[in-house]
């Protein structure tokens, strides 16, 4: 029998669709999901699909078996990524206002090991915002595994930087920011999807929170 083929779909609502296309004249769903951001282009290297999705960067997601794709990482970009290629050893990333950015082609599920082989622990972590949707304040809660500089910033579906919350030293532990739903002028902003992005460490972890008036 020969082996199904397969469409990748990068669905701005839904993240990462997989589609069998072995009949084309009755694709079906093979496999979905979701990512933390909004998912608009996707390139596949082998068995892993890269997924440009906006202020969350780019998502590496093992798809060799396409009923259970996986996140294995996140390549963080400094704006909002929309589309991705690959020439040569390089990815191109079109990354909104921060232009292009252009990252070595290396794998992107590698992870640091510590000497004695263990996978070093994660530097941070979002935990969640509550309540989320919001009517207006929520609680963004987030781990530190050692004392390190926090950078805790709201963006807008477009990538936009909307209010930053904590830009300082914090220690290990775990920690709360509150967001008002305001923008860095005071203002009250629209209901929709909005984007927490923790960096801290080296790391970085992304979120979302619907606000709604």
């Amino acid at each position: 029998m020969t082996p199904p083929n397969y469409a990748y779909v990068a669905d701005r609502g839904s993240g990462l669709r997989i589609i069998d296309i072995s009949n084309p004249s009755a694709p079906a769903n093979a496999g979905a999901i979701d990512t933390p951001g909004s998912a608009t282009n996707v390139f596949l290297a082998g068995s892993i699909a890269l997924v440009a999705d906006g202020v969350t960067g780019i998502q590496a997601i093992d798809v060799s078996n396409p009923a259970a794709p996986v996140i294995l990482s996140t390549i963080d970009t400094p704006g909002s990524a929309s589309g991705l290629a690959m020439a040569g050893a390089f990815f191109y990333v079109a990354d909104g206002a921060s232009g292009l950015q252009i990252l070595p082609g290396q794998c992107p599920a590698s992870e640091s090991v510590t000497p004695g082989g263990a996978a070093a622990a994660p530097p941070m972590a979002l935990l969640a915002a509550w309540p989320n949707p919001a009517p207006g304040e929520t609680a963004i809660d987030f781990e530190l595994a050692r004392a390190t500089g926090v950078e805790l910033a709201i963006y807008d579906a477009t990538g936009r930087e909307v209010r930053r919350l904590l830009d300082q030293q914090a220690p290990a532990g775990h920690h709360a920011a509150v967001w008002d739903g305001r923008n860095a002028a005071g203002r009250a902003l629209a209901s929709g999807v909005y984007y927490v992005r923790l960096r801290a460490g080296g790391g970085t972890a992304t979120g979302r929170v619907t606000l709604v008036r």
